[in-house]
């Protein structure tokens, strides 16, 4: 018999929109800190134990809640952000909604105290969802939420939650954001009563960035403002281009003092920095908008953690063009050689190297102009020999091909393949001299979405080849050993996705299985099809390639083609 429809209880569906929310710990201490921060808080504490499970405490010295407002603190659609439909739109403070506290009342324990005396004389009040009284209660200034038996009634929610290390770095993430958006709030993290880190909300965003991240090779962070219209300014933090990552982790976006995801956010800064720094190279860029409620929709997600711009392509373009201009006013003339750093000046998004877009009318009598100045003609002309190499760049096309003249020969090199290949000599040669396996000081937690019968003989076979890889729980894993060929430029995300693909994948040689990891750390660490290369980096990868006699990458597939003058002669009918 079909199931009819039926209206659900108000239990039910609260207990459903709660979740929606409130998935895992980090979405507790993410809504108490907005809320603290909404109270105007300068001073934040969050401790957890247990990474949230047993309890999550965030207290602060913000304005406090009166006993009449603490009353209704628990209760569904109360809120102090939203009085009408409009409201919706202009939202400018943080908690998701106004109804945190609601939605994790539905599944936890929590307890709040507060008090809103300045001069600590008065008694505060506290009330629980135990029964839900106003007590009175010696407390000073401000408001102390603690959570406890998270997801208690919602048993197949707690199924979800990962592991104690998976879920305390999601906390950490959370208070990051946190402290990277509100400079001028301090922060302290504590995991099971130990600081795990703690800012000092003088609003310097260098320093705050070495306090939650402890990196210890300290580098210098630069900014720049920019005001893009009357509603809407943005600053930008950003590392050299001689100081770079492997992963986006210290790439982000703040909105109004909220670190949000915008899916343009990455092209836009790649865009900006794409003629100045490698790809796969990922410089630190922090950027925060200040920009009018009205033009930004923060309702397309629960937690209001990804948001819509209205006019998205002007941010896109303040955010790129800022960016060039920051990165090109520092590294423009130090990253090209000879004739081809002042070509770059006046390149903007066209790549006088790239024969895949010409360059315009404009830009070309703009260059033109500027080598007249300049008297700098000869120079940029022979520049297409460098350095008295036996070759000659031509060129590329379609975003991979690499084309170069050597020996009365046109070479169309593959740049991924080729720059694979070399990526593969140079890691193979090292291994097979040293074989040398290293310990990680602080092992790597990840997990294996797809498990199945032969993951575990996989990481046995790993295991056996100078890996050192431990079951934790369930699908999760740890990396405490590798072969320091991999692991010396401390790129772990690509070690890591390294290792998930050779357990997913059949690959051939099981016999070899450093080489094939070589194989497939390499394929992930080169340059690929689309990325642009400017005159440096494609001498560079000409001189290696033919440096190491390369043919093809280490997957068998050609890595060039070439023509001789005396073939190009025969196709067209001038030599038989």
């Amino acid at each position: 018999m079909r199931d009819r429809i039926r209206l659900l209880s108000e239990e039910v569906y609260s207990k459903i929109a709660a979740g929606e929310a409130i998935d895992r710990p980090a979405a507790v201490v993410r809504e108490l800190i907005d809320n603290s921060i909404d109270a105007g808080a300068k001073e934040i504490v969050i401790n957890v134990i247990n990474a949230g499970m047993d309890l999550i405490a965030v207290s602060d010295d913000g304005m406090g809640i009166d006993k009449e407002d603490l009353k209704l603190s628990l209760s569904e659609h109360a809120t102090s952000k939203i009085q009408t439909v409009d409201d919706i739109f202009s939202v400018k403070s943080m908690g998701f909604r106004g109804e945190a506290l609601y939605s994790i009342e539905r599944i936890a324990k929590i307890k709040i105290f507060s008090n809103t005396d300045e001069t600590g004389q008065s008694i505060g009040y506290k009330i629980s969802n135990d029964d839900y009284q106003i007590e009175p209660i010696a407390f000073k200034k401000g408001t102390k939420v603690t959570v406890t038996d998270l997801f208690y009634n919602l048993p197949a929610r707690k199924n979800f939650v990962k592991s104690k290390i998976v879920e305390l770095n999601a906390i950490k993430k959370v208070v990051i954001d946190k402290v990277l958006s509100n400079l001028n709030v301090s922060f302290a993290l504590y995991n099971d009563d130990k600081i795990v880190f703690r800012s000092d909300g003088k609003g310097d965003f260098q320093s705050a960035f070495f306090d939650v991240y402890g990196i210890e090779e300290r580098f210098e962070i630069k900014s720049r403002s920019a005001v893009i219209d009357d509603k809407t300014s943005m600053r930008i933090y950003y590392s050299d281009a001689n100081v770079f990552f492997s992963s986006r982790k210290y790439q982000g976006l703040s909105v109004n003092n909220r670190a949000v995801y915008a899916g343009f956010l990455y092209s836009a800064i790649d865009a900006g920095i794409k003629n100045f720094i490698s790809p796969g190279r990922r410089p630190l860029v922090f950027i925060e908008l200040d920009i009018d409620p009205s033009l930004i929709d923060v309702n397309i997600h629960p937690a209001k953690k990804e948001i819509k711009f209205y006019d998205q392509q002007k941010i896109f373009e303040s955010i790129r063009i800022n960016l060039y201009k920051a990165f090109g006013e520092g590294i423009g003339r130090e990253i090209f050689i000879s004739g081809a750093d002042d070509a770059k000046l006046y390149k903007d998004e066209n790549n006088f190297l790239n024969f895949d877009k010409p360059a315009s009318f404009e830009s070309q009598k703009k260059y033109f102009d500027y080598l007249v100045e300049n008297d700098s003609t000869k120079e940029i002309i022979d520049n297409e020999y460098i350095d008295g190499k036996n070759y000659k760049i031509l060129g590329s096309v379609f975003e991979n091909y690499i084309i170069i003249e050597k020996e009365s020969k046109i070479f169309f090199i593959d740049q991924h393949a080729a720059a694979e290949a070399i990526i593969y000599a140079d890691k193979k040669s090292k291994y097979e001299k040293t074989k040398t396996i290293e310990k990680l000081i602080i092992p790597i937690i990840f997990e294996v979405p797809n498990w199945n019968e032969t993951t575990e003989r996989k990481i046995e076979t790993l295991n056996k080849n100078g890996f050192l890889i431990e079951r934790q729980e369930g699908t999760t894993l740890s990396l405490r050993e590798a072969p320091e060929v991999l692991i010396n430029r401390k790129d772990y995300d690509s070690i890591i996705e390294t290792i998930l693909a050779y357990l997913e994948k059949d690959f051939g040689d099981k016999d070899n299985i450093v080489n094939d990891v070589l194989i497939e750390a390499s394929c992930k660490e080169a340059i690929k099809k689309g990325d642009s290369l400017n005159l440096l980096e494609i001498s560079e990868i000409v001189d290696k390639y033919f440096e190491k006699n390369i043919t093809n990458c280490p997957h068998g597939r050609p890595a060039h083609f070439e023509l001789s003058e005396e073939n190009l002669e025969k196709y067209f009918q001038r030599r038989k």
